[in-house]
């Protein structure tokens, strides 16, 4: 049987690249389509999800933090830079080292979380079950205890706050099942 994957440029780790790019749209598709129920500006949202992955103009480790320092630079608002340097983090952890409260969690923060967690590496709306999958066979050094947390922090903010649930039609169903055989590359 032939292992070899076809096709497949391996992507410059360094950069923003065609996978990455496809991700970030997915996300900013994903937040502009759930803001109402965060009550987010739907504009905000799509430019929140845009460039949540600004930062990998440096690479990987980091990227959040230099995301959110890089447009901060350029005078956007520290609510949004402060999503962006912290999307990686389990908000229980932000909490309980004393950086916020759960009261000073921002939607736009949680809504950023949702849709990071929800939207595959080709952009695709798969949820969190799968993207959770996605990201254990893509990397190596994730904290699966950190993204279940963070999982978790996000049905208690939206139970908390009386957000809903994203509906199941929102979900790219086809695509929830693809292939295990198709192009993984680590990012």
């Amino acid at each position: 049987m032939d292992n070899k994957k076809t096709n497949v440029k391996k992507p410059n780790p360094i950069h923003i690249n065609q996978y990455k790019l496809s991700h970030m749209i997915g996300v900013a598709e994903w937040m502009r389509e759930r803001a109402s129920a965060y009550e987010v500006d739907e504009d905000i949202a799509y430019f929140i999800g845009l460039n949540h992955d600004i930062g990998y103009l440096r690479g990987r480790n980091g990227h959040e933090k230099y995301g959110g320092s890089l447009l901060w630079s350029i005078g956007v608002n520290s609510d949004i830079c402060n999503a962006i340097a912290h999307h990686d983090q389990n908000p229980y952890k932000l909490i309980s080292n004393g950086e916020c409260s759960f009261d000073d969690i921002t939607p736009e923060y949680v809504l950023l979380l949702e849709a990071d967690l929800s939207v595959d590496v080709r952009g695709y709306k798969v949820g969190f079950d799968r993207r959770l999958k996605d990201i254990k066979s893509r990397y190596d050094d994730c904290n699966m205890d950190d993204l279940l947390d963070t999982i978790k922090f996000i049905k208690e903010y939206q139970e908390k706050n009386g957000i809903s649930k994203p509906p199941r039609n929102m979900f790219d169903k086809e695509k929830m099942q693809y292939d295990e055989k198709e192009i993984w590359i680590h990012l």
